[in-house]
């Protein structure tokens, strides 16, 4: 039986009253027009006006039903009202029915939310343990069979946080609880960042994944990166799944631009199976995928592209998707964003050393190397797993007057929970000046939102790397300091979009280091490359603030890079050039700024030398001066000794193949690099000897560089027996 609605009903008894009223109009008019045509023809013999003007003075019948329109229309009107006062009785109970079930779905709505809740931290706890402790077993020596175990389990785990959280996220979507973050971000980096995820799996299958972002893009652009990301992790997902050959573009540009807006357009394309007509009207509805045998071969919830149609809506956007079966797809979004601010941004000079940080770190998520590096970096490190603990030493040495500056807090510290814990630290007068960055192996969609509503100063998701590791504490630290009444929430994306990106071309790993070491606790973002065409193709996908380039690598030297740099399209885009060397000429000199470059340094730099080197160009309207100052005495940190030593045993053991191969030029290279990095630890008498192999062997002199190269190696020995002892 089909269901007749509320409005139907009450139209229905409205017309049946009308009806039963004109009805008894009808029906009386009538009577009074026979009964007086038959009077007049009974008294008259015939029918004529005179007859019935008559009839009508003599006959009180007639009379009576000249009457009887009037009740027959009072009838109606008596019976039309019983029917709206039944009318309305039932559509009042029906309105009261559909209060209870509003009320009932409300219950229900909130019920499931609160379970995917409760469901989704009871799971993503056991989860943080699983990719936490991976991460860390991926850290020790494993043979090649392990690793490849431990990448199967990291790739599992990771693919059960993601269904937990489309689950999650479409029961938030449903139930209208789904909140928007409003951040400042790198459009570019957002876009990119999907790529870089997803470009090993696409490889895998021997797939071509591109990115290709129209230049005049915005780069920094408000809005919820993370859910942008989410959308294009999601297409791009899709597309490398059900693409075997051929190959996955991903297109970015603008499409409707204001003074205070952009729209962008985003389109992730493939050569891979595509969708018949019928599968597309229905392809964004939850939990369908185009075939019914698509699970069983591919895999997934089929929420990907509902949740990504939720989403890009609930921003403002629409999506959709072009593509012929067996011919590939192309799928789209539409995002309109509000464009950044565009100033300068303001890069305190705010090193850490000296200052103390408390580390709350989940049980199987403990990150050594995280208190190692920032003990180097020169902070007063304190850890524990035990929220309540952390809580309470906290308090105590804010009650002895030694405060800590900072907590690093994970989500999933045990006893309390890093929000709980963050929530107490807040509410505490005596601690709520203490800045606090939470961290997570498991984070959930809407994570960062909570943490900002109770206090925290940022959230960062592992993998942690040293340079956002360096300028998250830099920048809370900094923001803390300056006392602004609206700081803003520190994420990934907005140290992507507001921090100056340096690129470090250095084949030595010591060298690296120590750079990281000098500029990340001041704010910048650095990214490496191991040799000058490394640096290149880094130049081609990104623009950089300054690139430092280093002057004697392998494959492309520092001169060919600078060169080949200052040649890109987009050459006009990149900062300003400067090269490193252990040591040059003038003519040599001549050819880099003739290359290219806005100068050259001698290396190695002292700290001090390599932030004011950088400020120098990074921000031209302070009083900098570059002094030449000794490097930094590194044999007291562990860290540093095992990378150099790393590195060393590498370089003497590669100097010694070349001498036998007479390969002049790769010993001139070992040795060069050897001079610089011995010199960080006050190693003269090796870095001296390095020089003079170095000099021997640009001469073309390999038999005396055999009779010297013993002495290098019984320096290194010296050198190499005191940091690892």
């Amino acid at each position: 039986m089909t269901a007749i609605s509320e409005q139907d009903q009450i139209l229905f008894f409205k017309a049946r009253a009308s009806r039963y009223a004109l009805y008894g109009v009808l029906i009386a008019g009538a009577s009074v027009v026979l009964a007086t045509l038959l009077v007049s023809y009974v008294m008259q013999g015939g029918v004529s006006v005179d007859g019935i003007i008559a009839g009508q003075h003599s006959n009180i019948a007639l009379r009576v039903l000249d009457v009887m329109p009037f009740l027959f229309a009072a009838w109606g009107q008596y019976a039309g009202r019983n029917m709206a006062q039944a009318a309305s009785r039932i559509v009042t109970d029906r309105l009261q029915g559909l209060r209870k079930a509003l009320v009932q779905a409300n219950s229900d709505s909130q019920a499931k939310s609160t379970f995917f809740s409760k469901m989704s931290h009871e799971l993503r706890t056991p989860m943080n343990g699983i990719l936490g402790t991976s991460e860390l077993l991926s850290a020790t020596e494993l043979s090649d069979e392990q690793r490849r175990y431990v990448r199967l389990v990291q790739l599992s785990a990771q693919s059960l946080l993601n269904i937990v959280n489309d689950l999650l996220d479409f029961s938030k979507i449903e139930a209208g609880h789904l909140k928007l973050e409003q951040i400042e971000f790198d459009i570019h980096e957002c876009l990119e960042a999907p790529v870089a995820l997803l470009q090993q799996q696409a490889r895998l299958k021997g797939l071509n994944l591109t990115a290709k972002i129209d230049p005049s893009l915005s780069k920094t652009l408000l809005g919820d990166p993370g859910r942008l990301r989410q959308i294009v992790i999601n297409l791009i997902g899709n597309a490398v799944k059900f693409t075997h050959q051929g190959g996955v573009q991903v297109k970015a540009a603008p499409i409707a631009e204001t003074k205070s807006a952009l729209t962008v357009r985003i389109a992730v394309s493939d050569s891979g199976i595509g969708i018949s007509t019928e599968a597309r009207q229905r392809l964004f509805q939850p939990y369908v995928q185009a075939k019914a045998s698509t699970a069983r071969e591919y895999g997934g919830t089929g929420l990907g592209l509902a949740i990504s149609k939720e989403l890009t809506e609930v921003m403002g956007g629409r999506i959709g998707v072009s593509s012929e079966e067996g011919h590939g797809s192309t799928f789209w979004i539409e995002i309109p964003f509000k464009k950044a601010k565009t100033q300068a941004p303001k890069i305190r000079k705010l090193p850490l050393a000296g200052r103390r940080i408390l580390i709350a770190h989940a049980p199987a998520a403990a990150e050594p190397w995280v208190a190692q590096y920032l003990t180097a970096l020169g902070m007063e490190v304190e850890q524990t797993t035990e929220g309540h603990y952390a809580r309470a030493r906290l308090a105590e040495a804010a009650e002895q007057g030694r405060p800590f500056d900072i907590a690093l807090i994970d989500l999933f510290v045990s006893g309390t929970g890093g929000e709980d814990l963050g929530a107490a630290i807040k509410e505490a007068p005596a601690l709520a000046d203490i800045a606090l960055l939470m961290i997570t192996s498991a984070g959930q969609r809407g994570d960062a939102l909570r943490a900002k509503e109770i206090g925290f100063a940022g959230y960062l998701t592992r993998p942690l790397t040293k340079h956002l590791l360096a300028a998250a504490l830099g920048r809370a630290l900094s923001q803390k300091v300056d006392g602004s009444p609206q700081p803003e929430f520190i994420t990934k994306y907005t140290l992507g979009a507001q921090s100056p990106r340096i690129l470090v071309v250095e084949d030595s790993a010591i060298n690296r280091e120590i750079a990281l070491h000098a500029l990340a606790p001041h704010g910048y973002l650095l990214d490496f490359a191991r040799n000058g065409a490394e640096g290149i193709k880094a130049a081609q996908t990104q623009r950089y603030d300054l690139l430092l380039i280093d002057l004697q690598m392998p494959v492309v030297d520092g001169l060919k890079a600078t060169e080949e740099i200052r040649a890109l399209p987009n050459r006009d885009e990149q900062g300003p050039i400067v090269i490193l060397t252990a040591g040059t000429t003038e003519e040599v000199r001549e050819q880099c700024l003739s290359a290219g470059a806005a100068d050259v340094i001698i290396k190695p730099p002292g700290a001090d030398m390599l932030v004011a080197v950088v400020e120098r160009f990074l921000k031209p309207g302070t009083e900098t001066q570059v002094v030449a100052t000794p490097p930094t005495r590194l044999s007291s940190d562990p860290a540093f000794a095992r990378v150099f030593v790393n590195e060393a045993d590498g370089r003497i053991a590669s100097l010694r193949t070349a001498l036998a191969k007479a390969d002049g030029e790769t010993v001139a290279r070992e040795a060069h690099t050897l001079k610089s990095t011995a010199l960080h630890f006050a190693a003269a008498d090796l870095s001296d000897t390095a020089s003079r192999v170095e000099s021997l062997a640009r001469a073309g002199q390999l038999v005396q560089v055999q009779a010297i190269v013993p002495d290098l190696e019984m320096y290194y020995g010296e050198l190499r027996a005191q940091l690892v002892d």
